[in-house]
């Protein structure tokens, strides 16, 4: 048990060991530039205080940091950077949670098909096709659904998160809205994404198929779906699970491609948004919602590990 305490408060301390230090350089990379962001109290009264690379504006900025605070945009400067980030947040939460979830879903059962079927004719056919389709651009992905199945066809939309006569509120009509804008642009994530996890998947299962406990299992007269699905599937979720922390960045930084190429108004357009607009205080703020969220999925990761594997409960 106290081993156990000790791994968890190991996790913690590196993961915000490694947070502050990211928050450090961009403080230090902001103070280089000369450049300084605007607050409440300096909108519109002259350049702010506490500029530089001092103790104080350093400690000002940790405080500002932690207060979730960030400054005006200078694009939108009646508007905090805070307010900007959070509007935008829910709609990337939703295309990138969704897409991620039947990418994940797809990707997971088809690879253990493949390696229960390995060197089948579908496994043949199939595994070349998915590595194939894991080395398409995001971009690429999106501008075919856009012209194929958006122009030509005009079955969904092909542009923003919402139709501009509504105001996101939470009605039946609007949530309907929604689903259909936001279906090309899922579709594009999971179509340049699934192809991650079935390699993986299909190799971690080849890897146990003929470990003892599935030789013993086979003698036992043991279902077919039993052994791949309560034996052999539940023996390889940890490379599973290291797959998705270390594909999150990868997923994050297409999604980006993906919402600027159907205008959908996410994080990922409003970062695009603010580097053409030159708005370093919206793009620090979006650098540091991105390594949070990868931070907190690794660490995620590495509290899981013990739990799927309890080998490492003894370490």
């Amino acid at each position: 048990m106290r081993a156990g305490r000790v791994y968890i408060a190991r996790q913690i301390g590196f993961s915000v060991l490694v947070l502050w230090v990211i928050v450090s350089l961009s403080f230090f990379l902001r103070g280089l530039s000369g450049l300084q962001p605007l607050t409440q109290g300096d909108f519109g009264s002259g350049p702010p205080s506490g500029s530089g690379l001092s103790i104080s504006a350093y400690l000002g900025y940790l405080g500002d940091v932690l207060h979730l605070d960030f400054g005006h945009s200078l694009a939108y400067p009646f508007g905090s950077v805070a307010t900007l980030v959070a509007t935008a947040l829910p709609w990337t939460v939703l295309l990138v949670g969704i897409g991620t979830i039947i990418a994940l879903t797809i990707g997971t059962v088809l690879g253990i098909i493949l390696a229960w079927r390995r060197g089948s004719v579908l496994d043949t056919l199939v595994t070349p096709t998915v590595i194939f389709s894991a080395s398409i651009p995001y971009y690429f992905v999106a501008l075919i659904l856009v012209y194929y199945v958006g122009l030509d066809s005009g079955w969904f939309p092909i542009a923003d998160a919402y139709s501009p006569e509504f105001t996101p509120h939470l009605s039946p009509t609007f949530v309907v809205d929604v689903i259909q804008h936001g279906i090309l642009p899922v579709t594009a994530v999971v179509a340049a994404t699934f192809g991650l996890w079935v390699l993986p998947m299909r190799n971690a299962m080849v890897g146990v198929l003929d470990d003892d406990f599935m030789v013993l299992g086979r003698a036992k007269g043991l279902a077919s779906r039993r052994l791949m699905m309560r034996y052999a599937a539940r023996n390889v979720l940890l490379p599973v699970v290291t797959n998705f922390a270390v594909q999150l960045g990868y997923i994050m930084g297409g999604a980006v491609f993906v919402e600027v190429v159907f205008n959908y108004q996410g994080v990922g357009w409003l970062l695009v948004q603010s580097v053409g607009h030159g708005d370093y205080p919206t793009v620090q703020a979006l650098i540091l919602l991105a390594a949070t969220v990868v931070l907190l999925t690794n660490l995620t990761v590495r509290l899981l590990y013990p739990r799927l594997d309890p080998r490492l409960r003894h370490e």
